[in-house]
């Protein structure tokens, strides 16, 4: 099983687009988002909830239209405000799923997602 694990893309198109190149050279089974998915916080909210809606909405739908699997967890640059846009994909997509606070499984394999550890 091959998987790509990335982080801190902070909402960047051409990272997310080097991402997807990668996808269709490597073939992976799985690639996982380990968060900072959205771009900075400071930058404002609104910038956040476009990049949703313009950006990530396309780029979860060419995972699930090829059939691979994406998980992806929020990261602390990701407002929590948005926790409920993620959890749709859950509801919608068979492949893209949002780990924050529950189990994954694919296959044999469980990912166990947690959006706060608190010590």
């Amino acid at each position: 099983m091959k998987v790509i694990f990335v982080t801190d893309l902070h909402g960047d198109r051409n990272k997310y687009n080097r991402l997807r190149d990668i996808v269709v050279f490597e073939k992976p089974s799985i690639v996982i988002n380990g968060g900072d998915i959205l771009p900075y916080a400071e930058k404002n909210i609104d910038m956040q909830k476009m990049f949703i809606v313009k950006d990530l909405d396309a780029h979860l739908q060419y995972f699930e239209k090829n059939k691979i699997n994406y998980l992806f967890q929020p990261g602390n640059e990701d407002l929590k405000i948005f926790d409920e846009l993620y959890e749709k994909y859950d509801k919608t997509f068979k492949y893209v799923k949002c780990t924050m606070n529950k189990v994954t499984s694919i296959g044999d394999y469980e990912f166990i997602g947690f959006d706060i550890i608190v010590m």
